[in-house]
């Protein structure tokens, strides 16, 4: 492991000694790197269009917060999808939904 950057180990093991499934995050490993976040505001039921323009299908979470307060994993529920160049998600009126959309790992 080089000597620089940034390393955190799991409970019990010396940082500067552990090997790397003894370690919660080190910045020599790929990451996942956010490239745009954000929420949407629902005042109808429609869909609303998030655009990304990064040339492939990227990974990406979504929450829901339903009307009544109430937070979901958007898989759970929602009509949503995203491609090369946007994500789209749906939703009701009284929602807001906060998404995150993730640059390839790789790059």
């Amino acid at each position: 492991m080089s000597d620089y950057g940034i390393k955190i180990s799991k409970a019990g093991y010396d940082v500067k000694t552990a090997d790397p499934e003894n370690l919660i995050m080190t910045s020599e490993a790929n990451q996942y790197k956010i490239h745009l976040s954000g929420s949407l505001s629902y005042t109808s039921t429609e869909t609303q269009t998030v655009t990304h323009n990064l040339a492939y299908t990227p990974a990406y979470i979504a929450f829901i917060k339903k009307s009544a307060n109430s937070y979901y994993n958007f898989a759970l529920g929602g009509q949503d999808y995203i491609d090369p160049t946007e994500l789209v998600l749906g939703a009701d009126n009284g929602d807001e939904i906060s998404y995150i959309i993730f640059k390839d790992i790789g790059a």
